[in-house]
Order: structure tokens, then C-alpha cells, then sequence
């Protein structure tokens, strides 16, 4: 129901392990404020089903320029007009975690993203998954 309840012909769904490993940690929804921007909307847990999907559709509602939704402990989704442009943001947002979880990674160019914050914050980087 998820993918039906969103305005689009394309969505993408995948477990990417470094976004989830982004996320779903204590202040998981700051860090991926400061890789995403506004990019993508995130939902807490709830189980599969109509509740997810009307809460999904309720945040894509209120943000309707987002290019995914980031799913806590379960995956991101991507979606757009044809199948190559949701591809595409699915591969842009996963990179992005991926730079955000690597504590060598030069600073990506997500709005307000600061490479001094994440290399002062040790709790930060035990806490990432390696790349």
C-alpha cells in the first residue's frame, strides 16, 4: 500500500545498510538532516500496512518536494517521473549516507552539512557503520 499511496509512476524501496545505519541511531534524525537538507521526509518505525502508508502520504503531503522517504529501521525509497530518475536519487541519497557515515570522507554538498561536527564527534563516528 505504501508505494500506491505516493503521487508517482516510479518508486524505488531498498535495506541500504548505510542509510539505515544514519538513522536509526539516537540522534539519527539530526545527522540526516545535515547530510539530506530537505531531501527526504522520515517516518518512524510502524509496522507494514494502511498506517504506514497514510503516514507516509501525510509527510509527502506536507513536504512535496522530497525526493525519498527514509523509513527508521527499515529502508529508503525513491521515487519519480520514469524509473531512471527514481534510480538515480535512490543512488545519489545511498552515496550521500555513505559519505556521511565515513569518517575520512571529504564534506558532500548537501546543505549544512559541516566536516568539523562530524570529525569532533567520536560518539558519531563508533556509531557508523564502516563503509
Amino acid at each position: 500500500m505504501l508505494h500506491a499511496f505516493l503521487p508517482h509512476k516510479f518508486v524505488d524501496h531498498t535495506h541500504a545498510s548505510t542509510v539505515l545505519s544514519l538513522v536509526d541511531q539516537e540522534d539519527g534524525e539530526l545527522f540526516c538532516a545535515d547530510v539530506y537538507g530537505g531531501r527526504v521526509g522520515i517516518l518512524p518505525y510502524i509496522m507494514p500496512g494502511f498506517r504506514l502508508a497514510n503516514r507516509a502520504s501525510d509527510i509527502y503531503e506536507l513536504k512535496p518536494k522530497v525526493e525519498g522517504l527514509i523509513l527508521q529501521k527499515h529502508g529508503i525509497m525513491t521515487f519519480g517521473s520514469t524509473a531512471r530518475e527514481a534510480y538515480e536519487r535512490m543512488i545519489e541519497l545511498t552515496t550521500l549516507a555513505e559519505s556521511g557515515c565515513s569518517a575520512t570522507a571529504r564534506p558532500c554538498s548537501a546543505p549544512g552539512l559541516s566536516r568539523n561536527r562530524w570529525r569532533r564527534s567520536p560518539r558519531w563516528r563508533r556509531s557508523c557503520a564502516a563503509p
